[in-house]
């Protein structure tokens, strides 16, 4: 029961505390902004006083259901992802809310009419910055890259230059989550993955293809566990790349070859 409560606390409270709990997010501040958060729950009860009016019943309807259906229902974990649609509606109530106390100040301090409208665009543009510094700065800053949208990265690197053995994921351990062949095979689908699965026959090249030029993309910690060369094949380039270092860094080892004799 304590758990049913804090979720749905945690659901109502969204727009203004708590963090996005998918890994693949990670995101450590409430749904929206600092600035449009302030606006949040006076926005919530204007649209409750406003009930009889479809502006205020529409937005608060809409917005209920979504969150009751998508956030709070599943009890789980909060998951920004889940909810874009309650947004647009989120934001017609905050700008509702922003310009009626500007229409008050306006009116009580005899400013100009046009002072509600460049307030509003103020407004946006302070959000906007709140938006752009989190994920362009802080974001970018507190988190890498994941691993499997940083694996995806380097396989598709080489999609329509040569075939890709890919040793991510061999007997008994997974080095990149499953997920990363979704991401391969939506980002690049037309490159070449050839598996390699059996450690003890990692160098074993000329078993899986017969290219010209082959990649052979491996988890480095599992390269220096068998260590070797390839066999009918000559090394042209070697590189470790260090990009995925979420949850923890995991060097990947490159090796671009080329048919012996050749």
């Amino acid at each position: 029961m304590s758990y049913l409560i804090d979720h749905v606390r945690d659901a109502l409270l969204m727009f203004n505390t708590g963090v996005d709990t998918l890994p693949n997010y990670r995101a450590l501040r409430s749904l929206v902004d600092p600035v449009t958060a302030t606006l949040v729950p006076i926005a919530v009860f204007m649209l409750a006083a406003r009930l009889w009016q479809p502006i205020g019943w529409l937005c608060l309807t809409w917005w209920g259901a979504f969150m009751l259906i998508s956030v709070i229902l599943p009890a789980q974990g909060l998951s920004y992802h889940r909810i874009p649609g309650a947004l647009p509606f989120a934001c017609v109530g905050v700008g509702l809310a922003f310009a009626v106390l500007m229409r008050v100040v306006r009116d009580g301090f005899g400013l100009p009419k046009a002072s509600v409208a460049w307030s509003s665009l103020l407004l946006a543009a302070c959000a906007g910055l709140a938006n752009t510094h989190f994920y362009f700065y802080e974001y970018s800053r507190a988190y890498g890259l994941a691993q499997t949208g940083g694996y995806s990265e380097i396989v598709c690197s080489y999609a329509g230059r040569m075939p890709v053995v890919d040793a991510a994921e061999v007997e008994g351990r997974a080095y990149i989550p499953a997920g990363a062949s979704l991401f391969i095979a939506l980002a690049c689908p037309e490159v070449k993955r050839i598996r390699s699965t059996q450690p003890e026959r990692l160098w074993h090249i000329g078993d899986l293809t017969d290219a010209r030029e082959v990649a052979l993309i491996a988890p480095t910690e599992l390269v220096e566990g068998v260590p070797g060369t390839p066999e009918g094949y000559r090394i042209k380039r070697h590189y470790i790349d260090e990009r995925i270092d979420y949850p923890s860094l995991l060097p990947v080892s490159v090796y671009e070859l080329e048919r012996a004799g050749d």
